[in-house]
């Protein structure tokens, strides 16, 4: 009898066990979809040629097609292509590229949510910077190739 009771307590542990690490694995993909910054710079220097076409078009119908990509907001001042992101709530973080059609970096849509022009950006690295003074906000932008530039923000 004991040993029906042990064997019954092992695999109730090894099921509970189990669930709890399928749940951490589904929750994990459910709070980080995004390219790291290295497939985003290979997304753009592979497909070059699909994007700007879209970009020329004014149609993103092929780019929004490429593995990865997840929006492509145009309407404005830099076309921003958005590859996904990581965490909830007040620990969110945001990737992508956009295309700056003078060339310059620019705070791409969650980069302006920091209260702060584009002339704010600092040198930082290879590529510029937004910092607040007041909390753990960073939005961090670098060039890719001509006119596109990788960005990232954290919130």
């Amino acid at each position: 009898m004991k040993k029906k009771i042990a064997i019954g307590c092992r695999t109730i542990v090894l099921i509970l066990i189990i669930a709890f690490i399928s749940f951490i694995i589904w929750f994990d993909s459910m709070i980080s979809d995004n390219l790291s910054k290295k497939e985003i710079f290979e997304l753009v220097n592979e497909n070059y040629d699909i994007i700007l076409n879209d970009i020329i078009e004014n149609d993103f119908t092929d780019t929004e097609k490429l593995k990865g990509i997840k929006e492509v907001y145009s309407d404005t001042e830099v076309i921003d292509v958005y590859c996904g992101g990581t965490g909830i709530g007040s620990a969110t973080s945001y990737y992508g590229f956009y295309y700056s059609p003078d060339g310059l970096p620019k705070d791409a849509w969650c980069g302006s949510n920091f209260g702060r022009t584009p002339d704010e950006l600092t040198p930082e690295g290879k590529g510029f910077a937004i910092k607040n003074s007041n909390d753990d906000n960073y939005y961090y932008t670098e060039k890719i190739r001509n006119n596109f530039y990788y960005y990232e923000a954290h919130f």
